[in-house]
């Protein structure tokens, strides 16, 4: 099933892309103003020549207790027999600046800056009774820049291509301080870090289509990692397929429904600087997997007011299916927010 989905992105081709048609079209076609591409979907247009758009996004993902491949719940007791440690909840935080030129009709130009920040709560035994211990880490994460190219642009239909190389702006050397409980000066597990620390592949294949008021759109995205970075691993590569259907409910408001299946492989090689028995985490073994999530949300854009160039979107998920790898946290809900600004 894994290599048939695999092969069926590789296929289809593929990271991050929307249809839209250009300015010639009817109102009731896929325009810049009728636009409802959810919060979640990065790439929302093919923007005409010499056109701009600029956009802030904010992603919150929350993961809560440790499961393992059948998704039973794993508590703190039995993580202790097996690691020194015990997870208990972790949370991420993005934000990013993403802009967009027009440099043809056909040709949109892309790149995106990430700033992320991670939290992750554990447990640790101690002389007489068990303490919590937060790590945290913050700052610039890797960077991307990306080119769409329209395939077909009709007034209810469109087809998109995108390839993107992802940079390696991200720390991959993110250490505890001395006085760290579980890493003092030592680096943190490979889901803390800020950064694959290797250049990227990004490839995908975006299809939307138009009904009057309700659009339809599968988009096919991914991420080829094809070497090891300087410590010495090799982040896995990720497989993602979104659908979803958009209901515009007047000018102004549409509401939106998004599932989204996502797979990525497991880590190759490892940190040696990590014991693998100090937490869930710090083990390659943990890592990779299959995952279901559905998203409600919806996008706003005033009328003929001075905010008209703008746009707000939001969408809420909760996971319907996952299937992971060896032990490790489950995803329990995600939270994507986008204020979008266009011009000519």
């Amino acid at each position: 099933m894994k290599c048939f989905f695999k092969l069926f992105l590789l296929t289809f081709c593929v990271n991050h892309a929307i249809a839209q048609c250009d300015s010639t079209c009817s109102s009731a076609g896929i325009c810049c103003s009728n636009n409802p591409a959810p919060a979640g979907v990065m790439i929302s247009n093919i923007h005409s020549k010499g056109e701009w758009m600029f956009s802030y996004r904010h992603t919150r993902m929350y993961m809560d207790n440790v499961v393992d491949a059948n998704s039973s719940s794993i508590g703190v007791d039995e993580q202790f027999k097996a690691y020194d440690a015990a997870s208990l909840n972790m949370q991420m935080r993005m934000h990013m600046l993403m802009g967009m030129y027009g440099i043809t009709d056909k040709l949109t130009a892309m790149f995106m800056l990430h700033y992320m920040g991670n939290e992750m709560k554990m447990m640790m035994p101690g002389s007489e009774s068990f303490h919590t211990h937060t790590m945290r880490t913050s700052g610039i994460a890797d960077s991307r820049v990306t080119f769409l190219y329209s395939l077909l642009k009709q007034s209810n239909k469109q087809v998109i291509a995108a390839l993107g190389v992802n940079i390696p702006s991200g720390s991959i050397n993110e250490k505890g301080r001395a006085s760290s409980m579980m890493y003092p000066n030592t680096r943190f597990p490979y889901m803390m870090q800020l950064g694959s620390g290797t250049v990227d592949a990004l490839l995908t294949l975006s299809y939307l289509r138009s009904f009057d008021k309700i659009y339809l759109s599968t988009q096919a995205n991914v991420i080829i990692r094809p070497y090891k970075n300087s410590i010495g691993y090799q982040l896995g590569n990720e497989y993602a397929l979104n659908s979803w259907i958009a209901w515009q409910i007047n000018n102004s408001l549409s509401a939106s429904l998004r599932l989204e299946s996502a797979w990525v492989e497991k880590i190759i090689g490892l940190d040696s600087d990590l014991k693998i028995n100090r937490e869930v985490a710090a083990n390659v073994a943990n890592t990779g997997g299959f995952r279901n999530f559905v998203y409600a949300g919806f996008t706003y854009k005033p009328g003929q007011t001075f905010f008209e160039n703008f746009r707000l979107c939001a969408e809420f998920g909760l996971p319907v299916y996952q299937r992971l790898n060896g032990w490790q946290s489950r995803q329990a809900a995600n939270l994507n927010i986008a204020i979008n600004y266009s011009f000519k």
